[in-house]
């Protein structure tokens, strides 16, 4: 049983479970504004307006292919997604948790 569970821990439908939560993490952490023009959108040099490409002047950040990142193709990223949003929703509750006990200690002193 206890390579089963070690198994479960370490591999998620046979890849690392590992590299599933480094793409949870680096998403939640993530800020929301396009990594490549900082949520300008554009910019310009001299008379020309240049929109960025990567996010298509919206200055969004846009998520990453998760199938590509986690090599497995769409229908198999299908059967990891639920995992993938416990993970994200379990980010969060922490996030609370610990944002709370913040304010505790604040409202103590």
């Amino acid at each position: 049983w206890r390579s089963k569970l070690i198994q479960e821990l370490y591999t998620v439908d046979g890849r690392s479970s590992i590299r599933l939560c480094q793409l949870a993490i680096g998403e939640y952490c993530s800020p929301a504004l396009c990594e490549t023009c900082n949520g300008r959108e554009s910019h310009r040099v001299g008379p020309l307006l240049i929109v960025c490409q990567d996010c298509n002047g919206s200055g969004k950040y846009r998520k990453p292919d998760h199938a590509e990142y986690m090599g497995c193709s769409d229908a198999e990223w299908r059967h990891l997604e639920n995992r993938y949003s416990r993970l994200l929703s379990r980010l969060s509750s922490w996030e609370g948790m610990g944002i709370s006990m913040i304010n505790s200690i604040r409202d103590e002193e």
